[in-house]
């Protein structure tokens, strides 16, 4: 609800009450009605900027207003009201003053919910800048690691960096085609990549074993990944705990990696990405569009 809508709740009900205290015979609304229209009046003439920004206060807002004028009416409700009334007369006038106390208390309200507001808004944006860089560092970070030749590898080899999602092992870098994802993800024992998760170790395959069935991969998976003939997969880990796996592919049969030096370079360029993996990025930065 607007503002604007709950300021005119507030007054009908304000002015409401005050006929049923005093009496039908004069009604505040008749005395009081004009000056409280002239207060509105007195608001329409904010500039249209500050308007703007007090129209964004939604009903939530408007209710923590509400509890902190009623937290300073009470104890002047008691005061002005109080059994020491003699006359009708000063009863009047307390209402006025009342009114115009209720009235500062609102605009200290609406002063501080707007601070609070333009607090969050700048909290909000500085945490998003921030998530930003580090997004850009992580990328740059992962494309000068992951990039083809990387360690005197053979330039034909693709690297993927996978993170588990949901029991599943999903491409975090590079970045895949949408339709392409479902093909490049991996159930936890399922292809080298979900084998090396599972099993916590390398796993080097070569020849038509690498798109057939023999690795559980589904029917699209073998279609996609039949130009490939060499892959490799190691899991990324941080003292002793796994965060990932990387994965290398080549449409060349070199069975490279089946050589125990070519794997030690592999092991080091996987501890690396796990350090980077678990030192950069924050866990609101890994969510999964």
């Amino acid at each position: 609800m607007p503002l604007r809508e709950c300021a005119a709740t507030v007054r009908s009900t304000y002015i409401s009450v005050l006929d049923k205290v005093n009496g039908s015979r004069d009604p505040v609304s008749t005395r009081y009605g004009k000056w409280i229209d002239d207060v509105n009046l007195a608001f329409a003439k904010i500039p249209a900027k500050i308007k703007g920004r007090l129209a964004n206060i939604r009903l939530s807002s408007f209710w923590g207003l509400l509890a902190g004028v009623v937290l300073l009416a009470v104890p002047t409700v008691f005061t002005l009201f109080g059994p020491e009334i003699i006359d009708r007369e000063s009863r009047r006038a307390r209402y006025v003053i009342l009114a115009v106390w209720l009235l500062v208390a609102a605009f200290v309200g609406l002063i501080t919910l707007a601070k609070d507001r333009a607090w969050d808004l700048l909290v909000t944006k500085r945490f998003e800048q921030r998530q930003a860089a580090r997004l850009s560092a992580l990328d740059d970070a992962l494309k000068a690691l992951l990039r083809p030749g990387t360690k005197d590898f053979p330039p034909s080899y693709i690297f993927v960096l996978y993170l588990p999602d949901d029991g599943e092992l999903t491409p975090f870098f590079p970045k895949f085609p949408a339709a392409e994802i479902d093909l490049w993800t991996f159930e936890s024992g399922n292809g080298a990549t979900g084998e090396a998760w599972l099993e916590n170790t390398t796993i080097e395959v070569h020849g038509t074993a690498v798109s057939d069935g023999t690795h559980r991969l589904n029917p699209a998976q073998q279609a996609f990944f039949a130009p490939y003939h060499s892959v490799v997969a190691t899991p990324v880990t941080v003292d002793d705990e796994q965060l990932g796996v990387l994965t290398g592919l080549s449409p060349d049969d070199d069975r490279f990696f089946a050589a125990d030096t070519a794997q030690a370079a592999l092991r080091e360029l996987a501890d690396t990405l796990g350090v980077l993996m678990e030192y950069v990025p924050q866990q609101s930065d890994l969510v999964w569009g």
